[in-house]
């Protein structure tokens, strides 16, 4: 299984070098995306993934040509002994890259917060990551994406260094185009 992402890891590292960059557009778009791995392990089985795991529960993303920025927010509460409870936000820019005509390469840049709370501590962590993403147009309104971030997270008392694989899938609406 690690050689699997360490494979989609460099597939998309590598891309990333040849992909072609999307003719420069007037317009300019906006997305709202949402994670579907929740509903999808009600209907398929995940037995080794856990559903809420790389869990951003809502996106946001806007574009003029390849140039764009995107938030994600997202909310985990585990049932555990520890009831650990996390508030995750990320803010950053993204470029995309055409690989075919329904197929986009999405890398970034992003500042990401996590704010945590578990039966007797509370934290919250700030700093930098990376991501690298994929994007299938299912029709010109409606896409699916998943990406796998980079994150180093600095706060007191803790250093949390995270390489998250692409395990979220998300369904992405076009809400915005001018």
């Amino acid at each position: 299984m690690k050689k699997v992402f360490t494979g989609i890891l460099f597939i998309l590292i590598t891309n990333s070098l040849f992909a072609k960059e999307i003719e420069p557009e007037s317009k300019y778009v906006k997305y709202i995306g949402f994670n579907v791995n929740p509903l999808l392990s009600q209907l398929i089985p995940m037995n080794n993934i856990n559903p809420n795991i790389n869990s951003f529960a809502v996106n946001s993303r806007s574009f003029k040509g390849v140039h764009g920025f995107k938030s994600n927010f997202g909310v985990f509460f585990d049932e555990s002994f520890n009831n650990e409870q996390f508030v995750s936000l990320s803010f950053g820019y993204e470029n995309r890259r055409k690989l075919t005509n329904r197929i986009y390469f999405l890398k970034g840049v992003n500042l990401n917060i996590l704010i945590s709370e578990s039966f007797s501590d509370f934290s919250s962590l700030v700093g930098p990551g990376l991501s690298w993403g994929i994007e299938y147009k299912i029709t010109k309104h409606i896409s699916l994406s998943t990406y796998a971030n980079l994150r180093l997270l600095v706060g007191e008392p803790n250093i949390l260094f995270q390489l998250e694989p692409p395990l979220s899938i998300g369904i992405n609406f076009l809400i915005s185009e001018k």
